[in-house]
């Protein structure tokens, strides 16, 4: 799964799947991508990955 949240200029994008340890699916690349295009806006981008 992939969690965007904006922040005044700034999308955080999360990678939550910790079970695969943040692995990205096909589907996951898909989101993360269209995550990014549509940032209108948007100075900056943080990624993250959730889990320990």
């Amino acid at each position: 799964m992939i969690r965007v949240q904006d922040d005044a200029h700034v999308r955080i994008i999360t990678i939550d799947r910790p079970e695969k340890r943040n692995a990205l699916s096909v589907a996951m690349l898909e989101d993360l991508q269209r995550a990014f295009a549509c940032a209108d806006g948007v100075r900056a981008g943080v990624l993250l990955g959730s889990g320990s």
